[in-house]
């Protein structure tokens, strides 16, 4: 029987034959038999951080996706004149949209969820439509209702809103509520085992993924309606997911 040993358990454990990082450094594994025994060095890197416009991949990983410095809010974006090709061999299931702390909701954290928001690559419908309704369902309510722009710009609990939905409406999710259904459980972009999987964006998200990814002008306007107390509409159906961290 092979006798696993990790020279520093703060860095990285192994059991099996299987090595799982823990924190940044180094560490010796050792795989012993008997009186014979070998060795490797096991290095843990940590990642830069994700910033707005990276490329997310199938794996959970990112990388460069361009961007040099955007201001709060995402006014003045100022983007590589070239922009980085996705690294070869992985597959890209969407661009990092949000990364500020202070607009990612406290639940998520919570779960340590703390990298930020990816915007899918694709729209969540079904075979025979490219647009689908978040619910048909006149009497909808898992989700909190608001027409203030200042509300919409606070809510940013996707995750938790499409949870309740899930909940609420159980296996009758697909007849009254075909986007979040299509999102959930028959979505065609796999999501990796470290995120939170996809999930309906609320206002707030939304609001954060045209202020960051769409221009200056975009998040100047934006900008101008965080505070609005005039009825402000507007929908879409991207799909989302959290990056654990």
């Amino acid at each position: 029987m092979v006798e696993w040993v990790s020279a520093n358990p703060e860095v990285a454990v192994v059991a099996e034959g299987v090595v799982t990082a823990v924190a940044k450094g180094e560490t010796l594994v050792t795989a012993s038999v008997g009186e014979a025994s070998a060795s490797c060095r096991v290095t843990v890197t940590q990642p830069e951080p994700a910033k707005v416009g990276d490329y997310f991949y199938s794996d959970g990983t990112w990388s460069d996706g361009g961007l040099l410095s955007i201001e709060d809010d995402g006014l003045n974006p100022v983007w590589a004149d070239t922009k980085p090709a996705p690294v070869a061999g992985k597959t890209v299931i969407g661009i990092v949209c949000q990364t500020d702390e202070n607009r990612i909701a406290a639940g998520d954290k919570e779960k340590g969820y703390t990298h930020g928001y990816v915007v899918a690559v694709k729209n969540a419908h079904s075979a025979d439509s490219q647009t689908v309704q978040y619910s048909t369902d006149n009497d909808f309510a898992s989700t909190p209702k608001a027409k203030i722009a200042s509300t919409w710009y606070g809510n940013v609990n996707g995750y938790e809103e499409t949870m309740k939905t899930v909940s609420d409406y159980g296996p009758n999710l697909a007849t009254w509520c075909p986007a979040f259904d299509l999102t959930v459980n028959n979505f065609s972009l796999p999501a990796p085992e470290t995120s939170s999987g996809w999930f309906l964006p609320s206002t707030g998200q939304l609001w954060d993924m045209v202020a960051n990814l769409c221009g200056h002008e975009a998040a100047l306007l934006l900008k101008e309606w965080q505070t609005s107390s005039y009825n402000v509409y507007y929908a879409d159906s991207y799909t989302h997911l959290r990056a654990h961290e």
